[in-house]
């Protein structure tokens, strides 16, 4: 018999029972959203189609009830728990080139200046390395690619957005505000994509372009440490140099050569 669902939030406007219990019923909904749905054991009022009473039931999950519950369930504890991986390797990655003892290879993927850049990259490398596990359990899923796209260029966008505005006003630079701008960044990119992997699915195009575009940004990331525009993204604000030149150890050895070359 389908039913027509009077008072509930979540749920399609139509709603079919399988199987009446004495408790209640079990519920097969028609359009769920993970992100508005019922618990178990929600008590709905339902209205038969063709008639003008409602009658109140309780909610228990079938197994589609149940798979849809465990998704939520999954993406926010998956939210959370890359928010975290992310920020930690983040916050490591900006001391590794020194740590590697500069090795040009770590340098790729780590920081190795103070200029806005560095502080890009050090997000963006945790966000590409937990493709890893997220792909595991949305890989398959048709927005993957887009939310993971619009993840890395939300960091790209609110790092130097918050960050320059902020300088604007205060007309310095305040250590504790570029540390919350690191971790604000990542906790909206994460966001970003676990909103957009629960949407509907898009259209094959932009799964395609979102594809193409995230393995452009790839290269283009892998590139600019080694070959920096040279803009005021990619300056080092303490010594004006760009890339790997403007790391305070090479810096010294061009210093300390200067002075041998001088005595001689």
């Amino acid at each position: 018999m389908a039913y027509k669902l009077a008072e509930a939030k979540g749920f399609a406007p139509e709603v079919r029972i399988r199987k009446k219990r004495p408790n209640g019923v079990v519920a097969e909904a028609k359009g769920f959203e993970p992100s508005r749905l019922l618990r178990a054991h929600t008590i709905v009022r339902l209205q038969p189609l063709g008639h003008a009473s409602t009658y109140n039931y309780t909610i228990i999950p079938s197994k589609i009830n149940h798979k849809w519950y465990n998704n939520v369930m999954s993406i926010t504890v998956n939210y959370w728990l890359a928010v975290i991986v992310i920020s930690i390797v983040g916050t490591l990655a900006h001391f590794l080139y020194d740590w590697t003892h500069h090795n040009k290879i770590i340098g790729l993927f780590a920081a190795v200046n103070e200029s806005t850049w560095e502080h890009i990259k050090i997000a963006i490398t945790p966000t590409l390395l937990w493709s890893l596990y997220d792909g595991i359990f949305y890989g398959a899923n048709p927005n993957y690619f887009l939310g993971k796209f619009v993840s890395l260029i939300a960091l790209v966008i609110i790092i130097p957005t918050l960050y320059y505005s902020y300088k604007k006003i205060f007309k310095r630079q305040i250590l504790p505000f570029d540390i919350a701008i690191f971790y604000i960044a990542i906790l909206f990119s994460q966001l970003l994509f676990y909103v957009i992997i629960c949407a509907p699915p898009v259209l094959p195009v932009f799964k395609y372009l979102s594809c193409i575009g995230t393995f452009i940004f790839f290269g283009a990331y892998m590139t600019l440490t080694l070959a920096p525009l040279r803009n005021f993204i990619f300056k080092d604000p303490i010594n004006g140099k760009y890339g790997f030149r403007a790391h305070t150890h090479l810096i010294k050895k061009v210093k300390n050569r200067t002075k041998l070359r001088r005595k001689k």
